[in-house]
């Protein structure tokens, strides 16, 4: 059996930062702060590309992904700041450092 580092969410509590996400047959719990800070909460059918799978006392977990399509906000600026991170399918992430204007593919 092939492993895939990739999970689709089935379930989101917005109001408590939490849901649970589907992989290789595994049903696991994800907390917002496993996704970094993206530019908007998980929505049930998002894809996660998951970099660090866990399991603790209460189960499988995801500890660290990114969602797919989904910008990465440089909150550490004074403001939202012109820097993104853009996660597409297919492992695939761009930069653009010009709140959009360009993009650089990240390679490898």
């Amino acid at each position: 059996m092939t492993i895939s580092n990739i999970a689709k969410v089935v379930q989101w509590d917005a109001s408590k930062g939490f849901g649970f996400a589907e992989a290789n047959g595994i049903r696991y719990f994800v907390h917002i702060t496993a996704l970094g800070h993206t530019s908007r909460p998980p929505k049930v059918g998002d894809t996660i590309t998951v970099e660090i799978f866990g399991k603790n006392e209460k189960g499988p977990r995801i500890e660290k992904g990114h969602l797919e399509g989904v910008e990465i906000v440089d909150y550490y600026a004074s403001n939202r700041g012109t820097k993104r991170l853009v996660y597409a399918s297919g492992c695939k992430i761009y930069y653009t450092g010009d709140h959009y204007r360009t993009f650089s593919k990240i390679e490898f």
